[in-house]
Formats: structure tokens, sequence, C-alpha cells
């Protein structure tokens, strides 16, 4: 490699320039004036790169939706042969049917010893 390239020369001047750094630390050193804002600028001002991200994150949420509400559909369909199903076993068992019981909705008030 040509020690005279300019990327060599870029290098030994940037290291001579720190070498002379009035700083002794690095997080010393003040930003110039208005860096912040230019920096938030052309970051705003840049295409975005792709979609890609936006897309497979997209695709994520409806497949998670779709993935939901099939298994809620699925439940409800299957929900009355799987209690016909737990109500034969405990009758073949001996023991106590499922009902539906209905609770009693005593809005009085309770009496004050």
């Amino acid at each position: 490699m040509n020690p005279a390239t300019p990327r060599t020369t870029a290098w030994k001047r940037l290291s001579e320039a720190a070498r002379r750094s009035q700083f002794e630390n690095v997080s010393e050193i003040p930003a110039p004036y208005g860096f912040a804002t230019r920096v938030a600028a052309r970051a705003l001002s840049m295409p975005p790169t792709s979609a890609g991200p936006f897309f497979v994150a997209k695709l994520t949420l409806r497949g998670l939706c779709i993935a939901g509400l099939l298994a809620i559909v699925s439940v409800t369909i299957n929900l009355g042969p799987i209690l016909r199903n737990i109500d034969k076993a405990a009758g073949d068992l001996g023991g106590t049917s499922i009902e539906a019981v209905e609770v009693e909705n005593n809005t009085e008030a309770p009496a004050q010893p």
C-alpha cells in the first residue's frame, strides 16, 4: 500500500489534531451551535430506506387478529359438544350433571341489628 494515499494523509492529519486537542476527555468537547437541529433536520429529510419492516409489522398484526378470531370462533362452535360430553361422563360416573343455575338478585338492604 502506498503511504502517500489521500486516505493515510487524512488519517495523519486527524491523529495530529487529536494529539493537540485542548480537551482531555471526549465528553468535554462541546457540540457546535445548532448541531442537534442540523442532525434532526437531516434525519427527517432522508427518504425512508424501505417499507419492509412496516409491511412485516402490518402482516404480523393482521395474522394475530385472524388467529384470535379463529380461536374465539372454534371455542364458540365446540363449547356445546364439549359440555354435553362432560355432562355424559359425569352421569356415567354417577356424579351430578352440569345445569344452569339461576341466581336470585337480592336488591333489598340487609337488616340492621
